[in-house]
């Protein structure tokens, strides 16, 4: 069975009918609001001043500005729908070319090489019909387009089961994470350690010298006197802890819980002052490079009270990534940071008070704090909450190695996960290269695809 060369207009036949906003015949219809990179056609009823087209199940669409990227499909809808004429619809002849063959051509790399290969100026324009129509590519009869499918439907097959498993593997991993982080909190990760050290500082004594440091930074106006909370209840305590160990609130062993400003400040890049947002605190670090940076003035008379120091904690406390923390780092920027109001700063009484550990463990219970009692996700943590919240203390020196031990088992985590991610690259670029080794003719020189 051979190929052929054949121009596109053979096998798609535009839709040429054109319609005012609001004209009857599309009165109600639903408008294809975007077809996304991936090929997906989002549907929704918004309205638009722009002229339509109508777009009829079956048809293959295309977004003429970002086809470049590939914002190109099939309509699999059951009823027509309109579209702005910034997109083109296109009738299939199913004599000439099978429909999940075109649609996998479609998802090609190579598609896109023959739009800057043969249309004049490349595809920096917007693609209209009369682009599309006169391009040539190499086409199979129907019978070998249907041998090519039915490999395809194999590798997807394949895909299909690679994705879900490697789905399983970073569930899994997750709750290995969460496993080590609640062992850690317990106390159990460090059984062995406590009976190697018995003579260790317990946490109620630590405790002490906590007080007595914030007391001395009171004095010194350094900080504000805190008002005392009410003392944790038994029946307050979620879990049973080691006896040398301690619970307390989250107020007890900071100098500040506080959040940021509002971001009414300009940005002033090059100013060397950052004023960190929620964006900017991400996978358990603080991404300097693309904050906001605000004047020195603006620095010192309107955010004194909240820059960072180092091994500060930086926790998102509303929007959509609440939750998030980060330790604030050893280096020349952190000295100069301050940030917005959706970010709370948690200053854990240093030298007495290990921040990784308390870090380490908001991390562990993070995923509760979010969830009310109905079980519906919020989008805020309030500030009163954040100091009352329990935290379960050991001695500074079994802090000191729950840390290390974490930051190994998280070690061995990072490099599964490595191993995942690995896959998982694997798997997607699987599909791309068949198509690439199927349909880019031209460059192999092949007239037959063997299978």
């Amino acid at each position: 069975m051979g190929w052929r060369k054949v121009q596109i207009k053979e096998f798609l036949t535009p839709r040429e009918e054109r319609y005012k906003p609001d004209d009857p015949a599309i009165a109600g219809m639903l408008r294809i609001e975007k077809i996304d990179f991936t090929g997906r056609i989002i549907i929704s009823n918004k309205p638009s001043k722009t002229n339509m087209i109508v777009v009829y199940p079956g048809d293959f669409v295309i977004s003429g500005i970002n086809v470049s990227k590939g914002a190109m499909a099939v309509y699999q809808g059951n009823i027509p729908v309109k579209a702005t004429i910034h997109y083109s619809s296109y009738k299939v002849d199913h004599n000439v070319i099978n429909l999940e063959y075109l649609k996998r051509f479609l998802k090609s790399p190579v598609l896109i090489r023959i739009l800057k290969e043969q249309m004049p100026g490349g595809i920096k324009t917007e693609i209209k019909p009369k682009h599309l129509m006169p391009l040539v590519i190499d086409l199979p009869e129907l019978p070998e387009q249907e041998a090519i499918l039915s490999r395809f439907l194999n590798t997807e097959e394949e895909y299909v089961e690679l994705t879900g498993e490697i789905a399983n593997q970073k569930a899994l991993l997750k709750k290995y994470r969460q496993a080590i982080l609640q062992e850690a909190i317990q106390g159990k990760l460090t059984a062995d350690w406590r009976k190697e050290n018995p003579d260790v500082e317990p946490a109620a004594e630590l405790l002490k010298r906590i007080a007595a440091e914030k007391a001395e930074l009171v004095k010194a106006k350094k900080i504000r006197k805190q008002k005392p909370l009410s003392p944790i209840k038994p029946d307050e305590i979620p879990f049973d802890i080691p006896e040398t160990w301690e619970w307390c609130r989250l107020v007890d062993i900071t100098s500040l819980i506080t959040d940021g400003k509002h971001g009414d400040c300009k940005n002033n890049d090059g100013s060397g002052y950052f004023f960190l947002s929620a964006k900017d605190v991400q996978n358990n670090t603080i991404l300097f490079q693309n904050a906001r940076q605000i004047l020195h003035e603006d620095f010192v008379e309107v955010h004194n009270r909240t820059n960072l120091e180092p091994s500060d904690i930086c926790m998102v406390n509303t929007g959509a990534t609440v939750g998030k923390l980060a330790l604030a780092p050893d280096q020349p920027e952190t000295y100069r940071s301050t940030f917005q109001k959706s970010v709370a700063v948690i200053k854990p009484v240093r030298p007495v008070i290990e921040s990784n550990y308390i870090e380490l463990f908001l991390r562990a219970i993070t995923d509760k704090l979010l969830k009310k009692s109905g079980g519906s996700a919020i989008n805020n943590l309030l500030l009163g909450d954040m100091r009352k919240w329990k935290v379960s203390l050991p001695p500074l020196a079994e802090q000191h190695e729950i840390v290390r031990r974490v930051e190994a088992k998280f070690a061995l985590c990072d490099a599964l996960e490595a191993e995942i991610s690995a896959a998982e690259q694997h798997t997607q670029h699987l599909s791309t290269a068949i198509l690439q080794e199927v349909f880019d003719r031209q460059e192999s020189g092949n007239n037959h695809v063997s299978f």
